[in-house]
């Protein structure tokens, strides 16, 4: 061991004074020769050095370049005194910790040279990787050097998505923000298998590093991948270039699998994934019928062709398997675009409490915008001060919607979307903490399709869905667009807050909350017949996407079984309906002590113990993108498609 702590060498901490940011930068470097899996730390005596303790140590980055140079940086407050102690440490990969040799290392009150910021520049890159071993609940991530790519830490990994038609290619993107110049112009990062039970699976080999060239590419990047084989490609993108969408793969055998799901959806409540079952794999080939954990097996639908007779315990027949198949076709060729000048929302919502306590989630919808706010509980320990976040909730729902009814329509949708909910912030009375998130649609079509802002602030999101067929003549309803969290740390996301005055006396002087100008700004290009769906966590956090999915397209199914009338460019199913249907599954899995949902995944990742459903409040509002020239063919009235908008300020079911 001893000889070990001799391999820290030429380590030291630099200070630097930012004079724009007015902020002390503590940058960290040692060269160090590590074992595969070994990290190497800095642990010191102030709170952000981890006070000593060496599981909140920083960890110092490298890469297959810089190796075996290891560097981090710290930001302080510029008030605060630069005197402290600290030591550099390695962590092993069983866990256990080797401590540098002598006395500590020591940083009093030297001169701080000031520094201005290198100049920068925001480039967007978009990655695409190959990955085809993955299991309902799933997911592929990338890690890396940066904030933005989790920092190395696989619990704030970027995500990647697929869908039915694209797998097994998945794809993320993210905006970096790099030097213009230098060196400092790569990108290190690491694909990363994000399990279903939150294990989390590594590729093997070393670090990946993309070099970014600063000429000719405008900021924008392709970096091309697959899961655990060592190279990659970068392109360049010119701005004026539109990168190539990705290739609809035939995948007709997930298809098949899927629409066999929604069927039997269809007799019986919708299935759920337990720890008992885990899920058909999407790679499973229609030639062999899939075992759950409990050893029973999935038989194929009678249409898929198998090596091996059937012996007739599927619940489909042929004839009913192609009936399925054309009455699912029937109802989503119904949401085809149809060409118009004007596009509405056509909305409903459910919502739902936790048990025994007040629901502190609020919404409001109308033909043209939806908002979404997620009161935060902690709150209810102020509530001698003042403090009430389900009417703070309720209050930014009803401000946000009566800006969107008298602002300036011929703005961007985004930002209407931010506006909207910044005057909420600006004008709430009551006083508590939410999430929010309101989304905005510009009514104008061009060439069938037609654009929406939204503004996300929190773990409350949203998620566009849109009509697929396979090669095979199967249609399915498949995710194109889902905004992610944003997150301090584990479960504390983002958040307005507004304090009582007797409360906010006892708030340290300077202390910064969020605001409405950290939102996650959206624009996306949406087409009649897209599926909207905005929620409050308490939906994600118990349901995997592919489950949502199920619930949508079983929910589908069920209606037309029910003899739903398909009128063109009118969806036969009642967004209200699509919203109690996912806010009653995901309020039964939350219930649910065994069941293996998103959340205690999440957990698990970070270190906490978690099992069983995330009981909360649960809000789903869904609204179909449609003519508007249809509104009158799905019951509205008024000139503007709805009349008044619906603000949810009471708990019950919201359904047209």
């Amino acid at each position: 061991m001893a000889s070990a702590c001799g391999l820290i060498e030429d380590a030291c901490c630099r200070l630097q004074l930012f004079e724009q940011e007015d902020a002390i930068n503590l940058i960290f470097q040692a060269k160090v020769e590590t074992t595969f899996g070994s990290e190497v730390l800095v642990v010191g005596s102030l709170s952000a050095l981890g006070s000593w303790q060496p599981d909140r140590a920083i960890a110092l980055q490298t890469s297959a370049q810089d190796y075996p140079s290891w560097t981090a940086q710290v930001m302080l407050p510029s008030t605060l005194r630069p005197c402290f102690d600290y030591k550099f440490l390695i962590r092993l990969p069983d866990g256990s910790y080797i401590w540098e040799a002598g006395d500590n290392r020591q940083v009093q009150n030297e001169k701080i040279p000031k520094v201005l910021p290198a100049p920068t520049d925001l480039v967007l890159i978009t990655w695409r990787a190959q990955w085809a071993d993955s299991h309902l609940g799933d997911c592929l991530a990338v890690v890396g050097f940066c904030p933005e790519l989790g920092s190395w830490q696989p619990c704030q990994a970027l995500r990647f998505s697929t869908t039915a038609s694209t797998f097994p290619l998945w794809e993320t993107t993210a905006h970096l923000e790099l030097p213009l110049t230098g060196p400092g112009r790569y990108v290190a990062w690491k694909l990363l298998a994000v399990r279903g039970n939150g294990e989390v699976e590594w590729e093997p080999g070393q670090d990946r590093v993309s070099c970014l060239s600063a000429d000719g590419s405008n900021g924008r990047f392709l970096i091309q991948a697959s899961f655990a084989r060592p190279s990659e490609t970068v392109e360049a993108i010119e701005s004026s270039t539109t990168l190539p969408k990705l290739a609809l793969g035939s995948n007709e055998t997930f298809a098949r699998s899927l629409t066999s799901r929604i069927w039997q959806a269809s007799l019986q409540e919708t299935p759920r994934w337990s720890k008992s079952q885990q899920g058909v794999a999407r790679s499973t080939s229609s030639a062999t019928a899939s075992t759950d954990c409990d050893g029973e097996q999935d038989t194929p639908p009678p249409s898929c062709e198998s090596d091996g007779e059937s012996d007739g315990s599927s619940p489909v027949d042929d004839t009913q398997h192609r009936a399925l198949t054309k009455a699912l076709a029937s109802i989503l060729s119904s949401l085809d675009p149809v060409i118009t000048d004007k596009a509405s929302f056509w909305p409903g919502a459910a919502r739902l409490s936790k048990l025994d306590a007040p629901c502190e989630d609020s919404f409001f919808y109308s033909d043209e915008g939806i908002g979404v706010a997620d009161g935060v509980g902690q709150m209810v320990q102020f509530a001698k001060f003042g403090a009430d976040s389900a009417a703070y909730s309720a209050d930014l729902m009803a401000r946000a919607s009566e800006a969107l009814q008298h602002d300036d329509r011929e703005e961007a949708p985004e930002v209407r979307a931010a506006n909207a909910l910044a005057l909420a912030e600006k004008e709430a009375q009551t006083y508590g903490a939410s999430t929010a998130c309101v989304l905005v649609l510009d009514r104008d079509v061009e060439e069938d399709q037609v654009s929406c802002g939204v503004a996300n602030l929190g773990d409350s999101g949203f998620m566009v869905l849109r009509k697929s067929l396979s090669e095979g003549g199967l249609p399915v309803m498949q995710e194109v667009l889902r905004s992610s969290e944003q997150q301090h740390s584990f479960n504390f996301p983002y958040q307005l807050i507004r304090l009582p005055p007797a409360l906010a006396k006892r708030v340290p002087a300077g202390k910064k909350w969020d605001s409405s100008k950290d939102s996650q700004i959206y624009e996306a290009d949406l087409r009649v017949g897209d599926l909207i769906l905005v929620y409050t966590d308490g939906l994600v956090d118990n349901l995997h996407q592919q489950e949502i999915l199920d619930i949508v397209n079983g929910a589908l199914s069920s209606e037309l079984s029910e003899g739903g009338d398909c009128k063109a460019g009118q969806p036969v199913l009642a967004p209200g309906a699509i919203a109690e249907s996912l806010a009653l599954e995901a309020q039964k899995r939350s219930l649910d002590a065994e069941a293996e949902v998103p959340f205690s995944a999440t957990a698990r990742l970070h270190g906490v113990p978690s099992e069983g459903g995330k009981q909360d409040d649960i809000t789903v509002v869904a609204a179909w993108v449609m003519p508007t020239s249809s509104m009158n063919a799905v019951g509205a009235s008024g000139d503007s498609g709805f009349g008044s908008p619906v603000v949810g300020d009471v708990l019950e079911f919201q359904a047209q």
